[in-house]
């Protein structure tokens, strides 16, 4: 199995605008925007292939903003993937479960955050550049979009680092609503590790959305 993510600047963040998972001999992709399911390039309800089998539930709807959706695939007895899609935040977010031999990718525990490149190595103290670039896309990777789209190594994805720090205390998703610095602190008293609750503050303020706060990342 492989999954790869394709993220969208909006403004000052990025939300996940689709993901693209291969499983067996099939592709499947996932959009933020509407939750589509796309299966081998085309658009599909939720069905049993001789890969996996796939459900659909609507977890939550938020009149006229959009809704959460829940893929759960079953590929057996003992190994799911469950995709949830927040179509209001435009974010999408992978749980992994099951008995899988050898796994690769950004694995970090959530009690002990980090930016992890490729090939393992903890880049928190490093510069994000060079972490954004080793995951960025290559011309020897697998690819599973149905679209190509740049930029792909060894074009340079470069995150304005001062930029964005001058602007993180007051950006919000205005679309949406504003949430104010003690709506976010009330919100994330849920969350008693430190760093981690920093964490949810940032978020809940970045994106404007309460629901951050119950994202299982903060534990």
């Amino acid at each position: 199995m492989e999954l790869h993510a394709r993220t969208k600047k909006v403004r000052t963040w990025s939300t996940i605008e689709t993901i693209a998972i291969k499983a067996g001999k099939d592709v499947i992709e996932i959009d933020s925007h509407k939750g589509r399911l796309v299966l081998n390039g085309k658009e599909v309800e939720p069905a049993q292939i001789d890969s996996f089998t796939v459900v659909k539930t609507i977890v939550k709807s938020f009149p006229n903003l959009g809704k959460v959706l829940l893929y759960d695939f079953l590929f057996d007895a003992e190994k799911r993937l469950e995709v949830t899609v927040n179509t209001r935040t435009q974010m999408i977010y992978v749980s992994l479960s099951g008995n899988y031999p050898h796994t690769e990718g950004i694995l970090g525990s959530s009690y002990n955050p980090g930016l992890f490149a490729r090939d393992g190595t903890n880049m928190l103290i490093k510069d994000v550049n060079m972490f954004v670039e080793s995951w960025q896309v290559r011309d020897d990777d697998t690819q599973l979009f149905n679209q190509s789209r740049i930029p792909q190594y060894p074009s340079k994805c470069m995150y304005g680092i001062k930029e964005v720090k001058r602007a993180s205390r007051t950006r919000h998703l205005k679309e949406i609503h504003r949430t104010t610095v003690e709506e976010a602190n009330a919100a994330c008293t849920i969350h008693p590790s430190k760093p981690l609750k920093l964490f949810c503050i940032d978020d809940v303020l970045n994106t404007g959305d309460i629901d951050t706060t119950k994202d299982s990342f903060y534990g």
